[in-house]
């Protein structure tokens, strides 16, 4: 687990991928085991976020990092600027901090709790989100897991599929 990387067959299918979404005009959520914000030139504890709470706490962040994670942000920041609206992440217990964005426009990447911290209820994490017209996200956290709201992208309007229409109602 300290070795993670996304193999360039992955990372040519993901750029194909948010090729079709920005021809579609759509924005794009990502959900990947690892943490992006770490690493080399990481934006964790910079920008809009919440700073680092300690600085030595960095080296930890940067083990629970996707190694290739540079490589990934540079993907999905400045293929399509703007498409990617959020990247939901893991596989670090305790996040903290547990969101970075640099800049309104750019993504938010947000590292959830763990899951399996020991006995129920208290160490216990799970969180439902919420998307708001304007795009805003509503992370509500239950246990040990972060509840925090966050805007949306500029000049950004959420309007639900039929298929999400179709399972709210």
């Amino acid at each position: 687990w300290t070795d993670a990387n996304l193999h360039e067959n992955q990372l040519a299918w993901l750029e194909s991928q948010l090729d079709q979404a920005a021809a579609a005009s759509q924005r794009v959520i990502i959900f990947i085991h690892y943490r992006l914000d770490g690493g080399p030139d990481g934006p964790v504890g910079k920008g809009l976020g919440p700073p680092l709470p300690n600085p030595n706490h960095r080296s930890w962040i940067d083990n629970c990092t996707l190694r290739n994670a540079q490589r990934l942000r540079t993907i999905l920041e400045t293929r399509h600027p703007g498409i990617v609206w959020a990247v939901f992440s893991g596989h670090d217990h305790t996040p903290n901090p547990p969101w970075t964005q640099l800049f309104h426009d750019s993504p938010i990447y947000y590292t959830h709790a763990a899951m399996v911290e020991g006995s129920y209820p208290q160490n216990n994490a799970y969180s439902t989100v919420s998307i708001d017209e304007g795009c805003g996200l509503e992370i509500h956290g239950y246990a040990n897991a972060t509840s925090v709201r966050l805007a949306g992208p500029p000049n950004c309007t959420f309007v639900a599929s039929p298929v999400i229409k179709a399972f709210i109602n």
